[in-house]
């Protein structure tokens, strides 16, 4: 349901004060994915070994690179260094 509000957001994320938008819509979709790569590890469908768990953490790293990158983002927009 989130990711149906943030795909506007993310189209309109082009003004200064919707920008950290497009990083946080980014990093839902990631999150989007860690959860179903979870759901099917849960079930047996996925292995817990190998190349899985490095993905995983690769996704999780990048969740929080995005996260940070938006909050950074919105500093410079509520400094007013951001037009």
């Amino acid at each position: 349901m989130a990711a149906f509000i943030c795909v506007p957001l993310f189209l309109s994320g082009k003004s200064p004060q919707l920008r950290a938008w497009r990083p946080l819509t980014l990093a839902l979709l990631l999150f989007i994915i860690q959860e179903i790569i979870g759901g099917l590890r849960t079930f047996g469908i996925v292995p817990n070994v190998g190349i899985w768990l490095f993905i995983v953490h690769v996704i999780v790293s990048g969740i929080l690179a995005l996260l940070i990158t938006a909050l950074v983002i919105q500093l410079q927009v509520n400094r007013g260094w951001l037009r």
